[in-house]
């Protein structure tokens, strides 16, 4: 039985909708390279704490959540700074997309807080260099949409199938662009490529199944899927975190690995409704 975020306290899928950081971004089209650092900073304080928020309202352990929450976001800038991800990628993304940039954030402190309780529960064995690379790989599983139309990323509405075979060409766009520069490690260019295969083999660009994913992408696939849904679309509202999390469970299935997936769901708080 895995417990699920209280459904009436959804502060989580407030905060996303209601971050600064679009706005920010939207207010200031000429920003210096420090301004970047600040925001994307911020986005991390403010996701983090979303996340810890929903778990203390469920706690009498409130002071030591937000305590994790804290360290969530400084354990995320240690990893940033120390690869310099800032000025080489994260700045591009802004000037490209800042819906895009936004999301790899997310993406990116989901990654690190599954991780962590994955390592702390006894199901993933991660070190540093590992916690590394899933910081970098899931800041970076978008950076293939810097080769599509900003007219197809920026559309209002669904997209038609051959607007959609087009989106499907990023991860493989991403891994090549991470590939020629040389710098980044294979972990980190699997992630990028495999962000988007699902776990029974219906995914792309690879349609890869099973342990042919590495383990950390799938903890990405669950973040960016999560992350994707409690956002709002051009063509639809923002889910909660529980109905996005009961659509990930019960109605997408076979994308997601389920040991993952419910470690997840379970971390995310109880509440009375159950699966």
């Amino acid at each position: 039985m895995i417990g699920m975020p209280d459904k009436s306290n959804d502060s989580l899928a407030r905060i996303l909708t209601a971050s600064n950081f679009e706005k920010r971004i939207l207010d200031n089209t000429n920003l210096s390279l420090a301004e970047i650092v600040q925001i994307v900073f911020d986005s991390a304080q403010e996701l983090s704490h979303g996340i810890y928020s929903n778990l203390s309202s469920l706690s009498s352990q409130a002071e030591p959540l937000r305590v994790a929450a804290n360290n969530l976001v400084l354990f995320f800038k240690s990893l940033v700074i120390a690869n310099n991800l800032v000025p080489s990628v994260l700045k591009e993304m802004v000037s490209n997309d800042y819906r895009t940039c936004r999301h790899a954030v997310n993406v990116c402190l989901y990654s690190i807080y599954l991780a962590t309780v994955l390592e702390k529960t006894g199901r993933l064995k991660i070190d540093q260099q590992g916690y590394t690379d899933l910081c970098v790989g899931a800041l970076l599983h978008d950076i293939g949409k810097v080769k599509l139309s900003k007219r197809i990323l920026e559309k209002k509405g669904h997209l038609t199938s051959q607007e959609f075979d087009s989106i499907k060409k990023h991860p493989a766009f991403g891994a090549r662009i991470l590939a020629n520069t040389g710098k980044y490690s294979e972990c980190v260019i699997d992630i990028v490529k495999q962000h988007h295969e699902d776990w029974e083999g219906s995914g792309y660009p690879e349609k890869l199944q099973y342990q042919q994913i590495s383990f950390y992408s799938r903890i990405v696939c669950i973040a960016d899927s999560f992350d994707a849904l409690t956002s709002n679309k051009t063509y639809r509202k923002y889910f909660s975190s529980f109905d996005a999390l009961v659509t990930m469970k019960k109605k997408v299935l076979g994308k997601y690995y389920s040991p993952y997936l419910d470690v997840f769901i379970k971390s995310l708080g109880e509440s009375t409704a159950r699966f």
